[in-house]
């Protein structure tokens, strides 16, 4: 299992489509941190500046982030969705398989979407991150709001994980990072599970499953009487406060298609007989 891992991680980091959103997403923190180099320069104190974190990418506060948002449900799909059906037509399945075995290949696929998901979703908000903490006075503690530290930080204390932030701002940051990696690998993964069904015989038609159920999930939402939001967009960036939150009920939702998505490969698995080594 572990060799089915390595083999199919590094054939999916260096798959084009893989390579292109990796990019995508540091052209897109870069060009954050640009802007936020170009505000902190017309500063003439550290006390005019903004809060690193309040800046970065995957906050609420930034015009960058919120076009990542717009984009994300395939964003998280393009480097893995029709992994499954390039295998089928190039014969790198015929090739893998005669390495670890069909069992062992199925099962390696999902991890390693899994993780290539995480490692592309994670490394350039980290990479930002550093290099704010590097460039940037970390002492700042402006609100973009422009209200006083004293006015705000009681309503940061509020936040999802607000205790955190209150005591580091910079571990607060890349815990949610890592967070965010993870969700955008168990709906990776999901979409991986779905398309491995017969009915997904075409490339184009594997990007949809993700962006179906998060629009599905969003009218749910509007058209059910539910105290918390149900879009995306305002659950996985930080310090956006507009909306009523459950992280209870999202985390409970992930734990399920990631448990819908094991069991979706073990039934193609069996179905297919192709569990002999």
């Amino acid at each position: 299992m572990i060799k089915s891992i390595k083999i199919q991680l590094l054939h999916i980091l260096k798959s084009k489509s893989a390579v292109l959103v990796f990019f995508v997403l540091m052209y897109a923190t870069g060009s954050n941190f640009i802007n936020n180099m170009n505000r902190n320069h017309e500063m003439l104190y550290v006390s005019e500046m903004f809060d690193i974190t309040k800046m970065l990418t995957l906050s609420d506060w930034t015009k960058v982030g919120y076009y990542i948002m717009q984009y994300y449900p395939l964003l998280i799909v393009i480097p893995t969705a029709s992994i499954y059906i390039s295998d089928k037509k190039s014969g790198m399945d015929v090739y893998i398989i005669s390495k670890v075995g069909r069992k062992n290949y199925i099962f390696g696929k999902m991890i390693s979407v899994f993780l290539a998901t995480l490692i592309i979703f994670t490394v350039p908000f980290i990479t930002e991150l550093i290099i704010s903490c590097v460039c940037f006075d970390t002492s700042s503690v402006g609100d973009p709001s422009r209200f006083q530290y004293f006015d705000t930080i009681v309503d940061d204390g509020k936040i999802v994980l607000g205790w955190l932030y209150v005591k580091n701002r910079f571990v607060y940051a890349a815990v949610w990072i890592i967070m965010f990696g993870i969700v955008s690998a168990i709906l990776a993964t999901f979409n991986f599970a779905i398309t491995l069904l017969p009915v997904f015989r075409y490339r184009i038609t594997t990007f949809f499953p993700i962006y179906i159920l998060l629009h599905i999930i969003n009218m749910i939402g509007k058209n059910i009487n539910i105290k918390y939001t149900t879009y995306y967009h305002f659950i996985l960036r930080m310090f956006e406060t507009t909306k009523i939150k459950n992280y209870h009920a999202y985390a409970y939702f992930l734990f399920t298609l990631l448990i819908i998505s094991v069991i979706i490969v073990w039934y193609i698995i069996k179905n297919r007989d192709i569990v002999n080594d």
